[in-house]
């Protein structure tokens, strides 16, 4: 027997704003995926907007060819040697960390990245003996699609469960962390003063 209080996921509506009116979603503290609220309705407004001027001109040039008057001019779009210096700049600043995060992760000082690293390797190599590239690629692409359409949707639901589930983890993560840290010897100074 179904519980009437109980209501299925996929039959919520949003509200105006895009959001589902829900009170135990609202005081979630947690974002799956850095989400703030109205940054999507700010980026898709932006890409309406572009949209609406792109299909303007592409109208108003047509139209004036078509009644044979001058074409509207357009700036030129031209990539400056500065901007290209730049972000050549942020991406060699941006593999150099990743580069110093590899030699501190091969190095062994940050443990919990460590253990995260190896976490994802090891999952990564069994989802590659089980799945072939071709599939893993067709599985990826229909789950880039499908999951932030979900997420955009339930996104409220979803931070507060994956919120929930952080907190658990990471309190038995401090457990465990504590744990191995009183386990470990103490290493002594090298250098005692007399």
């Amino acid at each position: 027997m179904e519980n009437s209080n109980s209501e299925d996921l996929f039959s919520m509506e949003p509200n105006v704003e895009g959001t589902i009116d829900d009170p135990a979603s609202t005081s979630s503290s947690y974002s799956l995926l850095g989400r703030h609220a109205g940054g999507r309705h700010v980026v898709g407004g932006i890409q309406d907007v572009l949209l609406i001027i792109v299909v303007l001109l592409f109208l108003q040039a047509n139209y004036a060819e078509y009644r044979n008057k001058q074409h509207p001019t357009l700036p030129e779009l031209v990539l400056s040697e500065e901007m290209v210096n730049n972000a050549a700049a942020s991406f060699r600043a941006k593999v150099n960390y990743m580069l110093l995060m590899a030699h501190d992760i091969t190095l062994g000082k940050d443990f919990k990245l460590f253990f995260k690293v190896v976490i994802a390797l090891w999952l990564l190599s069994v989802i590659g003996s089980l799945i072939s590239f071709a599939t893993l690629s067709y599985i990826g692409i229909i789950i880039s699609i499908i999951v932030p359409a979900l997420y955009d949707r339930f996104g409220d639901r979803v931070d507060q469960c994956v919120g929930t589930i952080h907190r658990k983890f990471s309190k038995h993560y401090k457990i465990v962390d504590e744990s191995l840290h009183s386990r470990l010897p103490r290493v002594l100074a090298k250098d005692k003063d007399p």
